[in-house]
């Protein structure tokens, strides 16, 4: 990060004496990490790939020769991976980032089905529609049963991670729970995270994926 223009302060790490350099931005397996971990900029990078590569459905629907298949065997292979990249990152979106998303997704419904004056509602009409909301928690599903059986013991530290609360909760209020182990002052910032009833300031990214799951979706 940035210190001058995110306003965190100064920090020099190093990995065997060799200096981590500052960055705003970076890429780790096709995720674009901003430093504020909103996700804004890496939304922007997908969606500007699937504006490009939406030309080639274009091309094909003033083809007199394109097919609806051929139409969403492109679809499959040009612009479907940078849509699972957004829904990857799903539940840290902020709304307006997520009608943007929105907004794209049924532009591609107009080009695949040719249907380029269409409004909003009548895209949404078609059969085959599918919001962008909807596939990407079909998507988180299925990330989450391969995980489940693939690295378990990652959801096994997450649980104890929400029991940390409970714990601290009991140790600060209980009279006789750990009497041994001596009793600083916490901070404003600790107290307010053990007290909070939501806990909404300190929500990680598990938590908003399970209660993203957990929505009905039309």
């Amino acid at each position: 990060m940035d210190p001058s223009s995110s306003g965190v302060p100064s920090l020099t790490l190093t990995i065997n004496q060799q200096l981590i350099k500052h960055t705003t931005l970076f890429k780790y397996l096709g995720i674009y990490v901003d430093e504020r971990l909103s996700f804004q900029k890496h939304c922007n990078k997908m969606l500007q790939k699937i504006h490009t590569n939406s030309t080639i459905l274009k091309y094909l629907t003033r083809s007199q020769t394109s097919s609806l298949k051929a139409r969403l065997l492109i679809c499959n292979a040009f612009i479907v991976p940078y849509f699972q990249l957004i829904h990857t990152i799903w539940p840290l979106l902020s709304l307006s980032t997520i009608e943007t998303v929105e907004a794209t997704n049924r532009q591609i419904y107009r080009l695949i089905y040719n249907w380029w004056d269409a409004r909003n509602d009548e895209v949404q009409w078609l059969p085959v529609f599918q919001p962008a909301a909807t596939r990407a928690q079909r998507f988180l599903r299925r990330f989450l049963d391969k995980a489940t059986t693939v690295s378990p013991e990652f959801f096994e530290n997450y649980i104890l991670t929400k029991a940390m609360p409970m714990y601290l909760r009991m140790h600060m209020e209980e009279e006789h729970f750990i009497a041994a182990l001596p009793r600083s002052r916490p901070n404003n910032h600790i107290r307010q995270w053990i007290t909070s009833t939501t806990n909404e300031h300190c929500k990680c990214y598990l938590d908003r994926f399970t209660n993203f799951l957990s929505k009905e979706l039309i």
